[in-house]
């Protein structure tokens, strides 16, 4: 039975479409009511404690107070039999009952149309419980076919639900391309004031507002909004001002390592780990998690110590790993150490110094402001670059 003082809700709201906009709808946007109406179902009084609507239809939630049964039904339609019925044990076990109806309605058909059919696309929610059940009703009806399943890196539950398929699997995501246009004005519109404050406290902040060509920061936050993948890695916090650039792609997370902390002691000093989509994870250990971040990430930038060994060993990691992102390494003209590194990768590389900061590509010369540069990265995900 519902809880005693359990309010009464309704929820009448747009068309859910998939499996887990059922679950939100009804579990966010329950618009609170003063008192519900009852109906009779075979002699018993039923009240109505929630519902939504889907399409033209009102589907509504009712139950017994005195047996603690609930029924779930449209109510317009008074003749229709109740579509799912049960014990009311909690708001949330009803939720789940009424997805689970929903699934199977959705997936009825489905067997059917797979009997003419050798090319499946996968593309809904992207959260692995609706894909879980789709590919299920494929293994059902022993479908030969073709399933091409979209953004199967995107996140954490994409990438399991991949993982786990044990059939004969392909990974094309390699066919992708994507154009980055690295133009002096576009980069220079960016405003990064947004991350300003989290900035101040650094050394280095009197750097952090300049032009692209005189420093990165602008370079950093236009790939990262260009690239499609949810994780963005950052090798080489230090004090977070790369982080902070890479987190205006704000539908992104940016997890970013280090060796040792160099933030302020003091934790209310805002830094870049206050800023909501940036993880830091500090310690050796950050080598071991690398290749499981990989999977869901199309760019990693490089910025440790300069001196080579520590860059190749990460290189190799994500040689190992396959990586097929982008990869921007800072620096490659500091040093011989740099430059011997950046030399040394056979891979499809692009020297974009002259959009990030003068220290890369000449110590004795600062260039002056809006230089005249354009260049275009196509990225053919398939290997590592620079």
């Amino acid at each position: 039975m519902p809880p005693e003082g359990t309010e009464t809700y309704n929820l009448y709201e747009k068309d859910v479409k998939t499996l887990e906009e059922v679950k939100e709808y009804l579990r966010t946007w329950f618009i609170r009511q003063p008192g519900g109406y009852s109906r009779e179902w075979d002699g018993a009084h039923y009240t109505l404690v929630m519902g939504f609507r889907r399409g033209y239809c009102s589907h509504q939630v009712f139950v017994d107070t005195d047996t603690g049964r609930y029924i779930f039904t449209c109510d317009e339609e008074k003749e229709i039999p109740p579509f799912v019925t049960g014990e009311f044990s909690s708001f949330e076990a009803v939720i789940d009952d009424i997805a689970a109806y929903f699934a199977k309605v959705w997936n009825r058909h489905l067997p059917d149309h797979l009997r003419t059919s050798d090319l499946v696309l996968l593309d809904i929610d992207h959260l692995g419980k609706s894909e879980r059940d789709i590919f299920k009703v494929l293994e059902e009806a022993k479908f030969d076919g073709l399933l091409i399943v979209d953004d199967i890196h995107l996140n954490e539950h994409t990438q399991r639900f991949w993982d786990d398929i044990k059939q004969t699997k392909y990974d094309i995501s390699s066919s992708e391309i994507i154009d980055i246009v690295l133009d002096p004005t576009d980069l220079n519109a960016i405003d990064l004031s947004s991350v300003n404050s989290v900035c101040r406290w650094s050394s280095n902040f009197k750097f952090f507002d300049l032009s692209a060509g005189e420093e990165h920061y602008r370079l950093l936050a236009h790939v990262a909004r260009s690239v499609r993948r949810h994780t963005i890695i950052d090798i080489g916090h230090f004090q977070g001002l790369s982080a902070a650039a890479l987190s205006l792609a704000t539908e992104k997370t940016v997890r970013s390592f280090d060796l040792i902390s160099s933030l302020p002691s003091d934790p209310s000093v805002p830094t870049a780990i206050h800023i909501p989509n940036v993880c830091l994870e500090i310690g050796p250990n950050y080598m071991r998690d690398l290749p499981d971040h990989l999977r869901t990430s199309d760019l990693v930038l490089l910025d440790i110590d300069h001196l080579g060994k520590s860059e190749r060993d990460i290189f190799k990691v994500l040689e190992e790993a396959k990586f097929d992102g982008l990869l921007i390494v800072d620096d490659i003209h500091l040093n011989e150490h740099m430059q011997r590194f950046g030399d040394d990768i056979k891979q499809t590389k692009y020297d974009i110094s002259l959009s990030g900061h003068w220290a890369t590509r000449s110590r004795t010369t600062n260039p002056t402001k809006g230089i005249n540069y354009r260049k275009k990265i196509t990225k053919i995900a398939e290997t590592p670059m620079v």
